[in-house]
C-alpha cells in the first residue's frame, strides 16, 4: 500500500510542469498599418498608410514578432495591456495596445514620443 502512494505521488509530480506565459489572445496574428498619427508641435495628426506598400505585423503564441517594414525587432513579451518588443542588438522599446474590435492601436510608452504619437492596424484575415 505504502508503495502505491509513493507511485501515486511520483506520477502526480511528474506530470506537473509549469504555467507558460501568458499570452494575450487577441493580440495574436496579423495586423494592417492603417494610420500613423504624431505631433510636431501642434494637435495630433493622423495619416493614413499607404495602401500600395501595405506594412503588416505578426504576434505569434510563441512570441515571434515580424514587422515587413523593419526587422530590427524579433521577439516580444506581453503583460497585461504593454508589449515589449526585442531583438538581437536592437534596444528594447515598450509600447500600450488596445484593442477595439479589429483594431489594434500602439502608443510608445518607452522610449515614448515628446509631442505624443500612435499607430493603428487593422486585423488581417
Amino acid at each position: 500500500m505504502k508503495h502505491m502512494l509513493y507511485i501515486t505521488i511520483f506520477t502526480l509530480l511528474l506530470s506537473c510542469s509549469k504555467n507558460k506565459a501568458h499570452i494575450n489572445e487577441p493580440l495574436l496574428g496579423k495586423w494592417q498599418l492603417s494610420i500613423n498619427a504624431y505631433s510636431i508641435g501642434g494637435p495630433i495628426q493622423e495619416h493614413a498608410a499607404d495602401p500600395a506598400k501595405p506594412v503588416i505585423v505578426e504576434f505569434k503564441k510563441d512570441g515571434t514578432y515580424t514587422n515587413s517594414a523593419d526587422s530590427k525587432y524579433t521577439q516580444y513579451s506581453a503583460d497585461g495591456n504593454r508589449i515589449k518588443l526585442t531583438g538581437p542588438g536592437a534596444t528594447s522599446v515598450t509600447l500600450q495596445f488596445t484593442i477595439t474590435g479589429t483594431t489594434l492601436m500602439l502608443t510608445p510608452i518607452e522610449p515614448m514620443c515628446i509631442e505624443g504619437c500612435y499607430t493603428k492596424y487593422n486585423a488581417v484575415k
